[in-house]
């Protein structure tokens, strides 16, 4: 009698765990992708030649933030219309939108 009572309680559990943990190596998997994503750093490149570049592509530069995977971006008021995006340290310009995924 106890074995099923326990049977559908522990079936349910084993359920939830296993949401949990597929949920949980897919979450993991984000930062490596981001990683891979992310510009080359220019060699011998300093913050300030960073912002020079930023700054000749949006002028109305508010902030640079440089994310642990290497990604930078760029954010900026035009005509009171924020903007964000990636930005190629290379050059300055924009690489691609600073929004997040659907994901």
């Amino acid at each position: 009698m106890l074995r099923h009572l326990h049977r559908w309680p522990g079936l349910l559990a084993a359920v939830l765990i296993l949401a949990l943990s597929l949920s949980g190596a897919a979450l993991s998997l984000f930062p490596a992708m981001e990683r891979l994503s992310a510009p080359t750093p220019v060699s011998g490149q300093t913050v300030g030649d960073l912002a020079t570049l930023v700054l000749a592509a949006h002028p109305g530069i508010e902030q640079i933030r440089r994310s642990p995977s290497g990604k930078i971006t760029a954010y900026w008021f035009d005509a009171d219309v924020a903007g964000a995006a990636v930005v190629n340290p290379a050059t300055g310009h924009d690489v691609a939108s600073a929004d997040q995924g659907a994901v």
